[in-house]
């Protein structure tokens, strides 16, 4: 008896712990939507997501889109959360943009590896 207790109580926990670094396959309202920087080194490139694409700006008007196939995310707390998202292009190769996002004062985001802050473009339409 006691080991079926624990069998249960394990499982308990790992399908907790699966809910708190989520994995499904749609990003939150909040991130839907264009984004900018000021950093100059990005002047002519954008950051825009959809329920289920992400879209790079490459420069020169040009938009590489690719299809999420999974959302990670973990509380950080003051306000930030990190996401991991996992995401594939047309030869179906996976790849992974990470990113912390904070709520405060209208939303940023602080892409891992990058400098500068990135903002919602006034409308949050995506391009």
């Amino acid at each position: 008896m006691k080991t079926a207790k624990k069998i249960i109580l394990l499982i308990i926990i790992a399908v907790m712990a699966s809910c708190q670094y989520g994995g499904r396959n749609e990003l939150p309202a909040e991130l839907i939507g264009s984004w900018e920087t000021s950093n100059p080194r990005y002047t002519d490139r954008l950051l825009s997501f959809t329920d289920d694409e992400i879209h790079f700006g490459i420069g020169k008007g040009q938009v590489a889109i690719y299809t999420i196939t999974k959302v990670k995310s973990s509380d950080l707390g003051h306000q930030t959360i990190k996401y991991v998202i996992h995401y594939k292009n047309q030869d179906n190769d996976d790849f992974i943009f990470a990113f912390a996002y904070n709520s405060a004062h209208n939303g940023s985001i602080m892409i891992d590896h990058q400098e500068g802050i990135w903002r919602k473009t006034a409308a949050g339409e995506t391009k």
